[in-house]
């Protein structure tokens, strides 16, 4: 979950009474960024960039169609989950910028 989803959403977990516990990382053994060996694989190889393109897409509007906005929020930090995959920017779509 993104640290703008995990309130809510815990609290529907707790109101259907599914337990939940929170993880957390020690930091002397987080491992280091792979982002510049994503970068580097994505340069080399076209078929992952455009495996990369469409998992951004594919999870943009996965969250953008959901129905409760309290959990999934629309605004999302799009660029930087395109550069955690290894792109340089985040990919257009079109579905955002369509007015109701």
């Amino acid at each position: 979950l993104l640290p703008t989803e995990e309130e809510a959403f815990t609290a529907m977990l707790k109101a259907a009474k599914i337990p939940a516990n929170k993880l957390t990382l020690n930091p002397k053994q987080q491992a280091r960024s792979i982002k510049p060996a994503l970068q580097s694989m994505l340069s080399r190889d076209v078929a992952i960039k455009e495996a990369a393109q469409k998992a951004t897409v594919a999870y943009i509007r996965s969250v953008f169609l959901q129905p409760n906005k309290e959990v999934f929020s629309t605004n999302l930090p799009i660029t930087a989950f395109a550069e955690s995959l290894g792109l340089p920017s985040a990919p257009r779509m079109r579905f955002l910028h369509v007015s109701d």
